[in-house]
């Protein structure tokens, strides 16, 4: 099961980039084996990704899935901020709950899943 973290989240840092991931799954595992790697649950993930945007609250979580991306294992979010148009997509790593990349796509939610 995942871990959750024992000390509260560390003060916002800037992203460590893809580079930096803690695990790097085999090409075609299934969503089942990417779930049973992932250390960190996704209520842990999302917690370290709205400490990143503080103070600024997202009016919503569009979307928080485990999933492969640049070859690393990330919990992705995308945050909806009512003071701004678009979304910001933020990478916690899946292993350890740091916090990768951090983007604005100003354009909307094309290409976002929904819940």
């Amino acid at each position: 099961p995942p871990v959750e973290p024992i000390a509260p989240a560390a003060p916002a840092v800037p992203p460590a980039g893809m580079a930096k991931c803690s695990v790097r799954p085999a090409r075609g595992a299934t969503a089942a084996e990417l779930a049973r790697l992932a250390n960190i649950s996704q209520a842990a993930a999302e917690r370290r990704a709205l400490d990143f945007v503080a103070p600024k609250k997202p009016v919503s979580v569009i979307t928080g899935e485990v999933e492969v991306y640049e070859g690393c294992l990330v919990w992705t979010f995308f945050l909806r901020f009512g003071d701004t148009k678009g979304v910001q997509e933020i990478a916690v790593d899946a292993g350890d709950g740091k916090l990768l990349t951090s983007e604005v796509e100003a354009g909307g939610t094309e290409g976002v899943e929904k819940p």
